[in-house]
């Protein structure tokens, strides 16, 4: 590098502070992620749910959007972090070790009872570590978060973008027009500062907050092609890394034909934008919303996704009846393997570890870069 340049880089750093500018070379090159919970749709989004980024997750009524949220919250109160030394620089990481801090997680919601205490005690969240926040408008919502997030709170969720009512509407009677655009104006503003002050943390080498906004499905009137949009505006579109589509499938039901009982449903799920992996992967899991004896009620069945998923990566092979691993019998029929898997969690890691190994090489393989 040129020594006029190098001068002009350190008395911008003196001026602005230290990290205001660097070499390429000396940025930071983590890759962090929380889990959603679901094997397939981490997998798909390449290891869960980016940190330090704006991820979206859209949908029709029904179709867990809130499920998965609560989802990352639970996983991201599993996370720590602790501080270390990269290239001269104190850095925090995550770890999944018990050594480090807590992450903490904020949970803003704006519908009204839509989480309880006791469904966040069934998902696995520790409600003594969880921030709640019931703000009464779109403006309290965005203060209380920017506030969290410059006090170093790791994950924010909204509950929902959709919910968002501004000041000047709940003033307004009903019936009488007011300003439009109030909602998209706010957003962008905060979207504005949310990044700002993630791009303050990563300079000071703290770990960035990430926020999960919870959206809506809506129709447009007339109009061609897609016509489902998310409310908003457009400045959310613009900022998240992920957007996740959810939509309810079939039913899971148990008992008789004739006298069923639904115990939970399947979810399928579409990545319409990924900045940080491949879009528009899509699949599905099953979800339970009561205890049907198979899987516990507030649960996602990940031994029937790892089914679907070593099967589909040729890890696991069926011949006739029978399914195979490293050509070892492991079980007849898929209910069976299904069961099988779901009850060992030692052979569940390693079908795991199998596919996201494969997953990597093959990965390597498209760059030219194999690692044996």
């Amino acid at each position: 590098m040129r020594k006029d340049i190098i001068s002009v880089m350190k008395k911008i750093n003196k001026d602005l502070g230290e990290g205001a500018v660097v070499l390429g070379c000396d940025m930071p090159n983590f890759d962090f992620r929380i889990s959603t919970g679901s094997v397939s749709l981490d997998m798909d989004l390449g290891g869960g749910i980016p940190v330090g980024r704006l991820v979206t997750i859209a949908g029709e009524y029904s179709s867990c959007k809130s499920f998965l949220a609560y989802n990352i919250i639970a996983n991201c109160q599993k996370l720590r972090k602790k501080t270390i030394l990269y290239k001269d620089k104190e850095v925090e990481v995550l770890t999944d070790s018990e050594e480090g801090t807590p992450l903490v997680a904020a949970l803003i919601q704006l519908e009204s009872k839509s989480y309880t205490s006791d469904w966040g005690d069934l998902i696995g969240i520790d409600n003594e570590n969880l921030i709640f926040a019931s703000p009464s408008g779109m403006e309290e919502a965005v203060n209380i978060a920017t506030a969290l997030q410059k006090a170093g709170v790791e994950l924010i969720v909204i509950d929902s973008y959709a919910a968002m009512v501004s000041t000047k509407e709940m003033e307004t009677d009903s019936g009488d027009s007011f300003q439009m655009g109030l909602v998209p104006k706010e957003l962008g503003s905060y979207h504005r500062k949310f990044q700002a002050h993630n791009n303050k943390a990563d300079r000071e080498g703290r770990l960035p907050t990430t926020v999960i906004a919870i959206n809506q499905l809506r129709e447009k009137i007339g109009g061609y092609g897609d016509t489902s949009y998310t409310p908003g505006g457009k400045s959310t579109g613009y900022t998240n890394t992920v957007e996740i589509r959810v939509r309810p499938g079939d039913k899971i039901n148990v008992g008789t034909a004739s006298s069923p009982i639904f115990v939970g449903k399947t979810i399928k799920y579409k990545i319409t934008k990924n900045k940080l992996g491949v879009p528009f992967r899509n699949g599905e899991f099953d979800f339970y919303n009561d205890d049907g004896g198979i899987v516990p009620k507030g649960r996602i069945d990940n031994a029937k996704e790892l089914i679907n998923l070593a099967l589909s990566n040729g890890i696991i092979e069926q011949r006739g009846a029978w399914f195979y691993y490293n050509n070892e019998q492991i079980g007849q029929g898929r209910a069976n393997t299904t069961e099988l898997i779901r009850n060992d969690k030692d052979l569940f890691n390693v079908i795991k570890c199998a596919i996201i190994k494969g997953e990597v090489t093959e990965s390597a393989e498209d760059n030219g870069e194999v690692d044996i």
